[in-house]
């Protein structure tokens, strides 16, 4: 198939959980792999499930790092659960069915192997089976700068990341895709991105592929799909629980600051800093740790705060009434 685009755009919403904001990671030592981190291939079969696919793997290696076991997913369970018409899936619809509803177990609703048609027959389903498929969701679902850096330090963790990419058939259909000047981008797909390595020079990420063209499993994506525009996507998840309620905390629970500035959506400082380790003592923001970037999360965190003291209007923006309570 030669026009293949399983993989559908996803509108920006600002609205999305940001890497930047949710955690920060250390760098990564690039250097070269004789082997790769892989898991079991799943097999899509010619069908629009290549992000089902993604997430289904990406959601067996988070079971991997709580239990030490790998579990094979269902991409048909996720697949089917699409809200578009059509072939293919949107990567953010994706994920946010891998969060809210898990994938069953691939045994009780198969998917390797199975066509489009096939794909999208849910008959199966049952109480028990999406029983089991909750057993297995995923934590919030974050979205990471379209950098190669970035992706490499969240894999770098042990998880594994959904990414999209454009292409033309051509340039695809090898272990090492090359991309090629004036080539028609008429594929869109995505895959799992599960390591990294340097390859002759040039930084990598190792996908575990679902669409077997050129009868390759896993391919070698090399950093210049990420300088020219090529990679279209790029989510993990992240376990974002709070350990403290907010009637739990105490005033000498909450971190002192003096804060003198506005704030808003967008900035990135030190007084941001000093504003997440507030919300995160008051339970307020769920993020590992105080990045300093202002993000939708920590704009919600700021109305809930609003609420929680009486400051009107809930804009979300640190204004001068804000920083009066908390300077308190």
């Amino acid at each position: 198939m030669k026009n293949y685009n399983g993989a559908l755009f996803d509108p920006i919403d600002e609205r999305d959980y940001q890497m930047e904001e949710v955690a920060c990671y250390a760098p990564v030592k690039w250097e070269e792999k004789k082997t790769f981190r892989s898991f079991p291939v799943k097999n899509q079969d010619g069908s629009g499930s290549c992000v089902a696919n993604s997430v289904a793997k990406i959601l067996g290696i988070e079971n991997y790092l709580e239990e030490g076991e790998y579990l094979e997913l269902s991409a048909r369970d996720v697949y089917t659960r699409r809200t578009n018409v059509g072939m293919g899936m949107h990567f953010r619809e994706a994920m946010k069915i891998g969060s809210e509803q898990g994938a069953t177990l691939e045994h009780l609703m198969p998917s390797n192997g199975r066509n489009e048609a096939q794909m999208n027959d849910a008959i199966d389903r049952t109480p028990y089976k999406e029983i089991v498929g909750r057993v297995a969701r995923g934590g919030a679902y974050v979205a990471t700068p379209f950098n190669i850096d970035k992706v490499a330090e969240v894999i770098a963790t042990g998880k594994g990341v959904l990414l999209g990419l454009r292409f033309n058939y051509n340039e695809y259909n090898k272990q090492v895709p090359e991309i090629k000047n004036g080539a028609i981008l008429d594929c869109h797909h995505g895959i799992a991105g599960v390591d990294y390595t340097l390859y002759n020079g040039k930084r990598a990420i190792i996908i575990d592929e679902s669409w077997g063209v050129g009868n390759v499993t896993q391919r070698i994506i090399t950093e210049d799909w990420f300088t020219m525009g090529r990679v279209t996507a790029s989510w993990y998840f992240e376990d974002l629980k709070n350990s403290r309620a907010i009637n739990d905390v105490v005033n000498s629970d909450i971190p002192k600051y003096q804060f003198t500035k506005d704030l808003w959506f967008g900035m990135r400082n030190a007084d941001v800093v000093k504003l997440h380790e507030v919300l995160i003592a008051m339970g307020l923001l769920d993020i590992k740790e105080p990045t300093g970037y202002f993000g939708n999360l920590t704009k919600l965190a700021v109305i809930a705060y609003q609420e929680l003291k009486g400051i009107r209007p809930l804009s979300g923006y640190v204004g001068p009434l804000t920083r009066a309570e908390l300077n308190k």
